[in-house]
Parts: C-alpha cells; sequence; structure tokens
C-alpha cells in the first residue's frame, strides 16, 4: 500500500500526539522564571533603599556644619575669618574643600541611588508584573481552549463508539434474522453503516481540529519563549545598567552579567527544549525547526496526511449485508397534483428495505421514505410516461405514523426501467434469505 499506514488506524484509535500537557507545563515554566527574577530584583531594590537611607545618615554626618573648621591662614595661628564674596583665597585645596567634596559626592551618589531605586520601583518591576500577568493570562486562554477543543474530540469519539456500537449490532442481527422475518429498519446494516460513515467523518473533522489546534499551540508555544526571551532581557538590561551607573565597583561584574545574558540566542532554550521533547510533538515540518536543527531526530519522520472515510477500517465495514442489491439516482413525482419530477437516491438493501435519500452523501441518515418491499405492490405506469412505474407500501421512516404511500417513480432509460422493475417484482414476491444469499456467492 501506498499510503502511510498510520492512516489506516481503526476509526476510535486517536493518532495524535498530545503535547498539550507538556505546553502547559512550559508556560508554567516561564511563568516561575518570572516571579523568581522579580523577587530578585526586588531584593536589590531593597539593597539600594537601605544604602539611600544610610548615605543621608552619612550627608549628615559630613556636613561642612558639622566638622572643624580649619583655619584659613598659611602659618595656622589667625584665627579662621569668614572672607567676603569678592575675596579670591590663594588655594581651595585644603580640608575645607575636601569635606565640600565628601559632601558634594555624597549628594551625587544619593541621586544615583534615587535614579535607580526609581527605575526599579517604577519601570523593571512594572514591567515584570506585566509580563507575570500576561504569562498568566495565556495559560488561563490556553487552559480554555484545551478543554474546550478535549471536550469536542473526546465527544466525538464517544458518539463514534456508540455508533460503532450500533452497527455491530445490526450485524448480528441481521445475520441471526430468520427467513422471510421483517426487520427494523433502523437495525438495517447498510442504514446504520450509513449513519457510521456519517459521525466517522465529523470524529475525523473534529480529529484533525484537534490536531490543528495542538499544532498551532506548540508554533505559539515557540512565540511566547521567544518574545518573553526578549522581553526579559530589556527587562534585566534596563535593571543592570541601572546598577551598573550605580555600582563603580560592581561595573564589571554586572556587565559580565549583562553581555552574557546578551549574549544568549532568542531560541536557544527552545532548541534544547526540541532535542528533549521532539518525539513527543505533534509537529513534523521544520515550522518548529530552524537552519542550526537540521539535524533533528524527526527529519527522517514522514510528514502525517489528514485522514478520510476512504483511508480508516473498522470491522465488517465491507459486510455482504452492508452492500445495496441495487442502487441509484431515480426521478420521482412531487405529488398527486403536480407534475414536477425530482430526482432522488434510492437504495434496495439485502433486507429487502426500499430507502429514499435526498442524496448519496454519507452525511444525509435522514431517508424520505422507507419501504419493506415483501409488503408492497408494484404497477407499470407506461401509458402515463415511457419509463415510469408505481410502487406503494406503507412508509415506515416515521416512527409514530406509517401510513400507506405511492410512488411514482421513473427511469432515464428502457435499460433502466427493466433493472429496477424486475428487482422490485422480485423482491416483492419472493426474496433471497440472509444465508441462501451466502450459499448461493
Amino acid at each position: 500500500m501506498s499510503a502511510d499506514l498510520d492512516n489506516f488506524l481503526g476509526l476510535t484509535t486517536s493518532p495524535i500526539r498530545n503535547s498539550l500537557p507538556l505546553i502547559s507545563e512550559r508556560l508554567e515554566k516561564y511563568r516561575r522564571l518570572v516571579l523568581s527574577l522579580e523577587a530578585y530584583i526586588h531584593d536589590h531594590l531593597s539593597i539600594v533603599t537601605t544604602s539611600i537611607k544610610s548615605h543621608e545618615r552619612l550627608r549628615k554626618s559630613t556636613s561642612i556644619d558639622s566638622v572643624v573648621r580649619f583655619e584659613s591662614d598659611p602659618e595656622g595661628s589667625a584665627p579662621v575669618i569668614e572672607a567676603s564674596k569678592n575675596e579670591r583665597t590663594e588655594s581651595n585645596d585644603d580640608i575645607n574643600s575636601f569635606f565640600r567634596l565628601l559632601q558634594d559626592q555624597t549628594e551625587s551618589l544619593i541621586k544615583q541611588m534615587g535614579l535607580a531605586e526609581t527605575t526599579m520601583r517604577s519601570q523593571v518591576i512594572p514591567q515584570l508584573k506585566g509580563l507575570q500577568s500576561s504569562i498568566s493570562s495565556k495559560q488561563k486562554e490556553f487552559s480554555h481552549l484545551c478543554h474546550k477543543h478535549e471536550k469536542e474530540y473526546k465527544l466525538a469519539l464517544q458518539q463514534t463508539t456508540k455508533e460503532l456500537e450500533h452497527f455491530e449490532l445490526s450485524i448480528t442481527k441481521s445475520e441471526m434474522l430468520p427467513e422471510n422475518a421483517k426487520l427494523d429498519f433502523r437495525h438495517d446494516p447498510y442504514f446504520n453503516k450509513k449513519v457510521l460513515l456519517s459521525q466517522a467523518d465529523t470524529q475525523l473533522q473534529s480529529e484533525q481540529k484537534y490536531s490543528n489546534f495542538i499544532r498551532k499551540s506548540e508554533a505559539d508555544l515557540k512565540l511566547v519563549e521567544i518574545q518573553t526571551t526578549q522581553e526579559l532581557k530589556q527587562i534585566f538590561e534596563l535593571f543592570s545598567s541601572s546598577l551598573i551607573h550605580l555600582h563603580g565597583d560592581y561595573c564589571n561584574t554586572f556587565q559580565t552579567l549583562n553581555t552574557h545574558f546578551q549574549s544568549i540566542p532568542d531560541d536557544l532554550e527552545w532548541s534544547r527544549f526540541l532535542k528533549v521533547y521532539d518525539m513527543k510533538l505533534s509537529s513534523v515540518h521544520e515550522d518548529l525547526h530552524d537552519s542550526s536543527s537540521a539535524s533533528s531526530n524527526r527529519n527522517h519522520i514522514p510528514e502525517r496526511q489528514a485522514r478520510n472515510l476512504e483511508t480508516v477500517t473498522f470491522p465488517n465495514r465491507h459486510h455482504f449485508s452492508t452492500i445495496p442489491i441495487l442502487e441509484g439516482v431515480l426521478s420521482r413525482k412531487d405529488g398527486k397534483l403536480s407534475s414536477k419530477m425530482s430526482s432522488y437516491y434510492y437504495a434496495i438493501t439485502k433486507n429487502r428495505f426500499f430507502f429514499e435519500f435526498d442524496s448519496r452523501l454519507c452525511s444525509n441518515t435522514q431517508p424520505n421514505h422507507v419501504f419493506f418491499l415483501p409488503e408492497c405492490t408494484l404497477k407499470d405506469l407506461v401509458d402515463s410516461g415511457p419509463y415510469r412505474f408505481k410502487l406503494r407500501g406503507k412508509d415506515l421512516s416515521s416512527a409514530f405514523i406509517k401510513s400507506s404511500k405511492t410512488l411514482v417513480l421513473e427511469a432515464s432509460s428502457e435499460d433502466e426501467l427493466k433493472t429496477w422493475y424486475n428487482v422490485l417484482s422480485e423482491l416483492t414476491g419472493l426474496m433471497y434469505s440472509s444465508q441462501e444469499y451466502r450459499d448461493s456467492e
């Protein structure tokens, strides 16, 4: 078989690699990372705040009014005399100027500390809180969407399992049906297979939708990780720069930290994440890999193709009782007083039921009419039309009202008329039992 063997899994066997719990854990890990960095910066803010208070005490202790004022006389014997503003001293480099310099430097340090404190309190920490809030919002939204998609997919699987059980039961009842016994059309294998295929199509759509959601979530996770890393780098750069300007002695340390942090590629953690959890991810294409990860373990894995009704299997899908004796499109007169003819799809099953549907599509599971042919009469209407005939019997399509119904049908050719008329003539009279049909195979 040329198709991927995975595409022929059982109908209720899920082929999806569910990485949603892994994504949820990954988002929580980044949220905790932001909280850890916020706690770290809070501690540094406390250090700066305490240092400001200490330097304010230092400023008072080094005030020019608090220390000994030395004389300005070169000999040191003359008392200190207040000089007028217009007088110029011979030298500004003395003890008094030294203390004034200490005062100026202390004031400058307090100012720089205040700027660093303001930066951390009004910019760095609020940005971290905003980032943490953004990740938390993404977690809540992701959790909600996970629950929604998982619920829809599980409901589809449950409904398919239910219809599969009904189908299996119809096969069993059909095989055990006594000769010439009448079977409820709702237990007809053909009809139950049609219903099952309709639900299978719905399940496959839900399965593809769920798989697409998982792949999108993985791609979104990559984007969240890169964006979070970029924001953390920007925030940490703002924080570290304020400390570099404040602490001359610590400049080299924080410069090294910042240089190291800024040198980390945006997708470094993502690349490591792929290496560890590569085989647990649903995505196959290079949309989650870049050129640097060309040696990924997944390069040899072919892309999974979307499944369809032609590639899924389930027990007794091709059981003989599910194959109509005759099927095709005929025209039917719309009403007694109308001459308009409309086309419908008809099928005659092994259990002698005559079904009318709007179309042959498997999604069209509600029959317009259902006749049990042994209880019907057939009449040629060549006089009223070239290829017309009439079928009359009780309409079983309604669970409550089973009234007599007459269908005026028209074939498209003489050969088609003969085929339908001969089969209907035989089934309204004599019909093989299920066992006889198998013996004649």
